[in-house]
């Protein structure tokens, strides 16, 4: 748990931790958003989340798929500071799948909704989709440092459609019976 001494973010996904998703959490919308239907900034974003998760907020996935896309490290620093913030503080574990899987989680799409959204100047979608993560002290911290690295796709020409993915096709918040283990 977050302030037990652990180094990585607190993102588990159901395959990581062994849980079961319920039956009801898979039944959803007949078309569900999948990464390969995304624009390209979108699938650069996501890339880089996944990577970064994958590797347990460490390594340099984030920082080199970011930095060839354009992004300078400034800005990549701080989508990296974002993310720990979410993974550290959220309220309920954080759904982010690995690199290649088929699907996005609620999470990832309302992580891009968020980015999205303040590249459109709409902070307040962003800020809905932060405090469904965060405890409200935190959220204009995490809008603050995800509309920097916003703005640093933008410059290096980078723009997410206004609605990345429909968020009515995104699958419910995954919610463990346990909280998942640190490893």
């Amino acid at each position: 748990m977050p302030g037990e001494g652990a180094s990585a973010p607190f993102f588990r996904s159901s395959i990581e931790n062994g849980s079961q998703m319920p039956v009801s959490a898979l039944i959803h919308h007949s078309r569900r958003p999948d990464p390969v239907d995304l624009s390209p900034a979108a699938q650069v974003v996501l890339g880089a989340v996944r990577g970064w998760f994958h590797a347990g907020g460490q390594g340099p996935g984030l920082c080199l798929t970011l930095a060839r896309a354009g992004l300078p490290a400034g800005a990549v620093a701080r989508f990296a500071a974002a993310l720990g913030l979410i993974g550290l503080s959220a309220r309920r574990s954080v759904d982010m799948r690995t690199p290649g899987a088929p699907g996005l989680s609620r999470d990832e799409g309302l992580l891009l909704v968020a980015v999205a959204a303040l590249q459109a100047g709409e902070p307040w979608r962003a800020q809905r989709v932060a405090a469904e993560w965060l405890p409200p002290r935190l959220v204009p911290r995490v809008i603050a440092l995800l509309a920097q690295f916003a703005a640093a796709l933008v410059s290096a020409g980078l723009r997410l459609p206004r609605e990345p993915v429909d968020e009515a096709s995104l699958p419910p918040a995954w919610r463990p019976e346990r909280p998942p283990l640190l490893h």
